[in-house]
């Protein structure tokens, strides 16, 4: 029973290394950074007409504002954090005084 067992696992541990082979070159393509995976994008002249036309300039400016907001938005939020970790010492420092 223990010899059949280690022999199953044996042999999925081959087949999972086999499938991890196979797909290894598709899953370097989570390694790359957003301006390399834009830049790999084939471009042509109509996407390049598309993409200076006002609609596209506006939708493009409007995804840079948002994501601009999430920058900001994180950067409060962090603060906002820190701040109220400070009230708190202060405030267990108040009760260390008063008592």
């Amino acid at each position: 029973m223990y010899r059949t067992k280690v022999d199953q696992a044996g042999a999925q541990d081959q087949a999972s290394m086999q499938r991890f082979n196979d797909q290894k070159s598709e899953l370097e393509i989570l390694t790359k950074t957003k301006q390399e995976l834009i830049s790999m994008i084939p471009v042509s002249d109509s996407a390049n007409q598309i993409a200076s036309q006002p609609a596209s300039l506006a939708l493009k400016q409007a995804l840079d504002n948002i994501e601009g907001a999430q920058t900001k938005k994180q950067d409060i939020m962090r603060e906002s954090v820190e701040y109220l970790a400070n009230i708190n010492v202060i405030d267990d420092l108040m009760l260390v005084h008063q008592g």
